[in-house]
């Protein structure tokens, strides 16, 4: 079985296919926007929500294109992740550790009003792919300790997302911004002692300011 990629060889892998659609899109483009986005993503999953790892910093790219049509594409990446270790006492300390990471990519339209002061709405496909490893430690009371893994699985899935923002021209060639966005994909994840998979909300609230080029 081929090795999974790892999330930093995905966001490079990501970030390739977005520089070369950038690159192969020039000639037609009469201008855009590339950003960089800094912010929080809140995931809306009770099961992530009971192991601690809600949400968390997210890191992002934004891309729009526009080609003179009445609306803009819109072309995002945006990577999370987020680990956490919760204590139950069941008659001893057992600890819980959770580590979840998802990848998204944003497919869609986006609409700009405005010269320097520009609100936008957007909108479009959401691929996302998220992992999450489990495991539970803690000691049997007699000097011996045992680690046990509950899950260790990955899926990917396709939803919607939505966003709406603002962006001020610093200067002609220069933005900054904030970028409130919502994305919907459900995965699922196989417990290694159980056959049945789990359901997950993958997608969530993202939050943040955004930074980046305008020509």
């Amino acid at each position: 079985m081929p090795e999974k990629l790892t999330m930093t060889r995905q966001v490079r892998i990501m970030g390739c296919l977005l520089g070369a659609l950038f690159v192969s899109a020039l000639p037609a483009v009469a201008g855009g926007d590339v950003n960089f986005l800094f912010g929080q993503k809140a995931f809306d999953d009770d099961t992530l929500d009971a192991a601690h790892v809600d949400g968390g910093t997210q890191f992002g790219l934004a891309l729009t294109l526009d080609f003179d049509w009445p609306v803009d594409l819109a072309f995002d990446l945006l990577a999370f992740s987020d680990d956490a270790t919760t204590t139950v006492f069941a008659g001893m300390p057992i600890d819980f550790a959770t580590y979840v990471k998802t990848l998204e990519f944003d497919v869609g339209i986006r609409k700009l009003w405005g010269d320097r002061l520009q609100p936008y709405v957007g909108g479009g496909i959401a691929f996302v792919k998220l992992d999450a490893t489990q495991w539970t430690r803690g000691s049997l009371g007699s000097g011996s300790s045992f680690v046990t893994l509950v899950v260790d699985d990955s899926d990917s899935a396709l939803g919607f997302w939505a966003n709406a923002g603002l962006l001020y021209r610093l200067t002609a060639q220069f933005n900054l911004g904030i970028d409130l966005r919502y994305s919907d994909a459900d995965v699922k994840l196989i417990p290694e002692a159980d056959p049945e998979p789990a359901e997950l909300a993958a997608g969530g609230t993202h939050f943040g300011l955004s930074l980046g080029f305008h020509w």
